[in-house]
């Protein structure tokens, strides 16, 4: 089932002023977005955009940020995150997850 929402999503990637990736958006309106962080490919869509290694930031069902885990990047959108956790009706995480051979691990949270 995740597979069928990850499949519904097109990434929206943010560049800095060098063009060089700083992350990525999936966001949709179906409440089942958040869930496609557990589909098994989910990792391997990123991985030739951003590594083998990323981090995810779910702070609603409606949207996932994906980070490039050798860029520090996800430190610049600590306050985006919380404001969208916060002002959202269906809040998932605060936290920073690694998505790395299918696993997802919980490795820090915002504020």
């Amino acid at each position: 089932a995740a597979s069928k929402v990850l499949s519904g999503l097109k990434p929206r990637f943010i560049r800095d002023e060098n063009n060089v990736i700083q992350c990525a958006v999936l966001e949709s309106d179906s409440p089942l977005t958040a869930s496609a962080v557990l589909a098994p490919e989910f990792a391997s869509l990123f991985s030739d955009s951003m590594g083998p290694d990323i981090l995810v930031a779910i702070p609603n069902r409606f949207r996932i940020f994906v980070f490039p885990k050798v860029s520090p990047a996800y430190q610049r959108f600590s306050e985006i995150v919380i404001a969208e956790y916060d002002s959202s009706t269906y809040p998932v995480s605060k936290e920073l997850f690694s998505v790395r051979k299918g696993k997802i691990i919980a490795v820090g949270s915002y504020r």
